[in-house]
């Protein structure tokens, strides 16, 4: 496992857990509240041998900046700031594992 902290292009940083490599299939793991991206680390490690996972740290989790502002946690706004992600490492095809509100997020990106 390799874990960064990437900064999107309105500043906000993300943590961000990755296994496996760019040619295997994508996967987005996204937890619950009150959780990490480490919570996936003992699934990410069993499938990292089939897949390329990310697994993400909310904002204000782990290590993924805390935003003040209440309207940047309706499920829409947390879709589009896991698009930004997705786009920082030019990933165009993922499928989404999701935890709690994380599988109302990933619910989000897919309508997207």
């Amino acid at each position: 496992m390799k874990k960064e902290i990437v900064t999107l292009e309105n500043g906000l940083q993300v943590g961000v857990h990755l296994w496996g490599n760019e040619n295997q299939t994508t996967l987005l793991f996204l937890h619950g509240l009150g959780s990490t991206a480490a919570s996936f680390t003992e699934l990410a490690t069993l499938l990292s041998a089939k897949y390329r996972i990310l697994a993400l740290d909310l904002p204000g989790h782990g290590d993924s900046t805390f935003i003040k502002d209440e309207k940047f946690f309706s499920v829409d706004s947390l879709a589009n700031w896991g698009v930004e992600v997705l786009k920082y490492y030019n990933i165009r095809d993922v499928h989404v594992v999701g935890h709690s509100i994380g599988g109302n997020i990933g619910l989000a990106i897919a309508k997207m």
